[in-house]
């Protein structure tokens, strides 16, 4: 049991580095959450139905 819990912490030790690194590079939750509105904005805008176009003045 112990060699196990050794491997895995010798895995999460591995690990860190490249989760910190990960982390670094990752976009700022400010940008994140202008993803997101921009996301949920399209997602809107397609399930909108489309507009009619207006129609001629009458003569």
């Amino acid at each position: 049991m112990q060699q196990r819990w050794e491997a895995m912490l010798t895995k999460a030790e591995e690990e860190a580095p490249k989760i910190q690194q990960e982390a670094k590079n990752a976009p700022s939750i400010t940008e994140q959450a202008k993803q997101a509105k921009d996301q949920v904005q399209n997602a809107t805008r397609s399930q909108q139905s489309p507009q009619r176009p207006p129609l001629p003045p009458r003569a």
